[in-house]
């Protein structure tokens, strides 16, 4: 969601960050993704839980200046980082080292 109303985000188009701001691992994963791409031009920001506030506040902190959506009810573990390739293939990690550099070039 973005405030109220319920978006729906294309990784093809741009890759997306699930995350906590109550979760060490994720800090790390915000902060390379928020120095290869501040405005979130390449990635969307997606908290899975707590205020909006507490999220963009913890984004800011991290550098982040783009979108921040919520996605409540979201049963997975963080950091997810989900992207599409060009080819139409979809892929997912938690592993904070790659996702800056999955990035769409």
């Amino acid at each position: 969601k973005d405030g109220q109303n319920e978006v729906k985000l294309d990784t093809s188009e741009k890759a997306v960050l699930i995350f906590s701001p109550d979760c060490g691992a994720c800090k790390k994963a915000v902060q390379e993704l928020a120095k290869a791409n501040p405005t979130g031009e390449k990635w969307a920001a997606v908290q899975e839980d707590g205020s909006d506030q507490r999220g963009r506040e913890y984004l800011t902190e991290q550098g982040f200046k783009g979108s921040i959506y919520s996605f409540e009810g979201y049963a997975g573990t963080v950091p997810m980082f989900i992207s599409t390739d060009k080819d139409g293939q979809t892929y997912s990690t938690h592993d904070v080292s790659q996702m800056a550099l999955s990035l769409p070039r």
